[in-house]
């Protein structure tokens, strides 16, 4: 019995001791809870997404005050367009070149025979050049010189300048002393003593061609004649001879004679007689790409031909030698052609004509 109270007492104290002994705190969670991290980097997308908003309307505005820029500078421009229509021009490739060139020709080339005239033309002469280009001086001559033709020969573009080269055609009038006539002795006895009249100078004419060369630079509103301008002699435009244009062809065999009698027997009472005489709109029906002399000249005869095949089926290359004349006039003249032939059951049709016997 006392052993079994002893039994309860030790119980009821290890289960007081129990609840009464010091029980050790959970450790902290420092860390932030879930929620808060998704706010602070909702807050960083959102800021970015004002900083890109910011930056993009701020590239967007500068881009609308570019293409602003551009398109008052573009209607600038087509308005300088429409009021000047050369302004887009080279100075040195423009229209109103060849005119101040015209007038520096009609300026210096022809020489009056009056010295008063002569004077007021190196005076006009004096408008077109630069400050210390002298103008010609003429010494006391009895003559003149003529301009009878002028045409721009070539243009010579330099750094900053460029040189007119016309082929200019003029005449020199040297004034010399006429012959007196043989008197006649019976009836100027009762004019022995009267002073002989003068009698007008004899005109001693030489024509001549040259190139004037003129020296331009382009200034501010126009041109003006930098150097003295000179003559120089006019160049020999013929080259060294050649070879004429070739048949490439020439190595190739050609098609049957049958088939090419009948593109030869086509071309000749068919096609080149119209060719000749009819319009471009009339030879639709025969031409993939219309020609026409419209009655300029009238078709003679084929002088030669030579077919060949092409490497699409049922086409023909025809090489031909044809010649014309002048319906007015006994002038003959020969002409080449390639011509590219479509067959389809002895009926043909030019897909192609070209006037050379080149090519292929």
């Amino acid at each position: 019995m006392k052993n079994k109270l002893a039994d309860n007492v030790k119980a009821i104290f290890r289960s007081v001791t129990a609840e009464n002994k010091i029980k050790r705190s959970k450790k902290m969670n420092r860390s932030l809870p879930q929620a808060q991290k998704n706010v602070k980097r909702i807050r960083f997308v959102v800021w970015a997404i004002i900083g890109c908003i910011c930056l993009t309307g701020a590239l967007g505005f500068a881009r609308a005050q570019n293409a602003l820029h551009k398109s008052k500078e573009a209607q600038a421009a087509v308005k300088e367009m429409k009021e000047n229509p050369n302004q887009g021009q080279s100075d040195y490739s423009s229209p109103k070149l060849i005119r101040f060139g015209n007038e520096v020709v009609k300026a210096y080339v022809p020489i009056s025979q009056n010295g008063d005239d002569r004077t007021k033309q190196m005076a006009e002469l004096g408008k077109h050049y630069a400050e210390d280009v002298p103008v010609p001086e003429f010494g006391d001559f009895q003559g003149r010189r003529d301009l009878r033709g002028y045409e721009l020969f070539n243009t010579v573009n330099e750094a900053d300048k460029a040189i007119l080269q016309y082929h200019v055609s003029y005449t020199n009038v040297a004034m010399g002393e006429q012959p007196k006539p043989e008197e006649n002795k019976e009836e100027n006895k009762d004019e022995e003593n009267k002073e002989d009249k003068p009698q007008p100078a004899a005109e001693q004419k030489t024509d001549k061609e040259a190139l004037l060369n003129i020296p331009v630079k382009a200034v501010k509103n126009g041109y003006i004649v930098i150097e003295s301008p000179y003559f120089s002699a006019i160049p020999d435009l013929t080259g060294k001879k050649v070879a004429a244009v070739a048949n490439p062809y020439s190595d190739e065999k050609l098609i049957d004679i049958n088939k090419s009698d009948k593109i030869q027997k086509w071309l000749t009472e068919s096609f080149f007689p119209k060719y000749a005489n009819e319009t471009k709109s009339e030879m639709m029906y025969m031409m993939d790409e219309p020609q026409a002399l419209n009655g300029v000249q009238e078709f003679l005869g084929i002088e030669s031909i030579k077919v060949y095949p092409s490497k699409t089926k049922n086409e023909y290359i025809a090489k031909v030698e044809a010649s014309f004349k002048e319906k007015e006039l006994d002038i003959r003249q020969k002409e080449n052609f390639t011509i590219v032939l479509q067959d389809s059951d002895n009926k043909f049709f030019v897909k192609k004509l070209t006037h050379t016997l080149g090519g292929k």
